[in-house]
């Protein structure tokens, strides 16, 4: 967290574009590329925070057009924060509360 917070100091604009690739090499690992908004957000999401083979599982098993897709993404990834539970549950399932309002809209 430290060496996070000392390379946005150093040059935020730099860290922002890294940040983002980053991103965007999550979600073509993943297997996101393939789909449209919101589906592809919500898989990016997944693949960054739990890894693109989280993503890549989920995806196996999801059908649809890209918000029934998002809606399963988001759904068994709410259901894996359950599992998992522990102090960070609570800010999970807001993140897939927030996600489920994004896939909504």
């Amino acid at each position: 967290m430290e060496f996070s917070k000392w390379a946005y100091d150093r040059n935020p604009e730099r860290f922002r574009q890294s940040a983002g690739e980053i991103l965007l090499d999550y979600a073509k690992e993943g297997g996101c590329d393939e789909l449209e908004s919101p589906a592809y957000e919500i898989c990016a999401d997944i693949a960054f925070n739990s890894g693109p083979g989280k993503a890549r599982k989920y995806l196996a098993s999801a059908s649809g057009d890209d918000k029934a897709i998002a809606t399963q993404l988001n759904n068994r990834h709410r259901e894996d924060y359950q599992k998992w539970g522990g102090v960070h549950l609570p800010g999970w399932l807001n993140r897939a509360d927030e996600r489920e309002k994004f896939i909504n809209q």
